[in-house]
């Protein structure tokens, strides 16, 4: 099962944080936490898709620097290890996954809602960091998809 978070960052300011999952609860409250995940907190949410924004992003837009839309990072709640022989494979199952409903077109998937991402799975890219210690597998985003004020689909 593949657990995944969507984050829009905001550095200097205040995040809110919404959820798609059945809560528990629990009023933890980790939005002041670092947005990378290492997978040795896991606080239950499993399978849900989690958006960040800032708590100013539902007025009207403006030039100024704090309503401007910020960059995603999109990682997998639990980092794994995949084999170079099972990558092809596991991009096949997740755009199978991703697109098996998508009317977004030829090529385009969404993730699960409440925030659709427009990726493309048959560009992948494999970075590795600079002392060569890790890899990472890329999925490019697919056009302006996603407006950070609301997050719907723009395209």
């Amino acid at each position: 099962k593949m657990e995944m978070e969507v984050f829009c960052h905001a550095p200097d300011s205040d995040e809110e944080e919404e959820s798609d999952g059945d809560s528990d609860g629990d009023d933890d409250d980790d939005s002041d936490s670092d947005s990378d995940t290492d997978g040795s907190g896991d606080d239950g949410r499993r399978g849900n898709v989690t958006r960040r924004r800032d708590k100013s992003s539902s007025s009207p837009p403006s030039s100024s620097p704090s309503n401007r839309k910020r960059p995603l990072h999109i990682s997998l709640s639990r980092p794994f290890c995949l084999q170079q022989s099972s990558l092809d494979p596991f991009l096949r199952g997740l755009k199978s996954r991703l697109c098996s409903s998508s009317s977004a077109g030829a090529g385009a998937c969404f993730a699960p809602r409440p925030f659709p991402v427009t990726i493309d799975p048959s560009r992948p890219k494999v970075l590795i960091n600079d002392e060569r210690t890790r890899t990472f597998l890329c999925l490019p985003a697919v056009g302006p998809s996603v407006a950070f004020a609301g997050g719907e689909r723009n395209g």
